[in-house]
C-alpha cells in the first residue's frame, strides 16, 4: 500500500525526531528491477518482506535482514561491510555524483549535517583533492 513503483518511490515511517512521520523514499533506477520483482508476487495489504523472505501478510523484525546477511553472505563469504558501511559508501557517491542535498533526501534527512559529519566517508579524500589542485602562487 505504501509503493508508488511508476513513480519509483516507497513510503515509510521516520521514527527519529519528536514524532514519526511517514516520508516518500526514491527507489533508484539501479534497484528498480528487484522491486518490480518483489512487487509482482505481493497482494493488497501485504508486506514485501514476509516470513522466508517474500511477500505476505505479516511483518518481519526489522533485525532479521541483518541477521540473515550475516549468516547467508557475510559469515561464508568472508565480507566485512554491513548495512551501515553500505549506507555510508552509497552516501558518499551520492555526494561525488550529485551533491550533499541530494545525499540527504536519498536517507530521507531534512538537513546535510548528518552526510556531512557521520555518512560521507569519502569527504576527506575528496577535500584533498581539491586542495591540491588549487593554483595559487604559493
Amino acid at each position: 500500500d505504501h509503493l508508488d513503483l511508476p513513480g519509483q518511490r516507497y513510503k515509510t515511517l521516520k521514527k527519529k525526531g519528536k514524532r514519526p512521520k511517514w516520508v516518500w523514499r526514491t527507489i533508484k533506477d539501479v534497484a528498480l528491477p528487484y522491486w518490480l520483482e518483489v512487487a509482482a508476487n505481493c497482494g493488497a495489504g501485504d508486506y514485501l518482506f514476509s516470513k522466508g523472505l517474500v511477500p505476505g501478510p505479516s511483518a518481519i523484525r526489522p533485525d532479521q535482514i541483518t541477521k540473515r546477511w550475516y549468516r547467508l553472505v557475510k559469515k561464508p563469504l568472508g565480507i566485512t561491510a554491513d548495512f551501515y558501511s553500505l549506507k555510508h559508501l552509497n552516501t558518499s557517491e551520492v555526494v561525488d555524483q550529485l551533491s550533499a542535498e541530494d545525499a540527504a533526501k536519498l536517507n530521507a534527512q531534512t538537513t546535510t549535517a548528518m552526510v556531512v559529519k557521520i555518512y560521507d566517508v569519502k569527504k576527506e579524500d575528496r577535500q584533498h583533492e581539491r586542495l591540491k589542485k588549487i593554483n595559487n602562487k604559493f
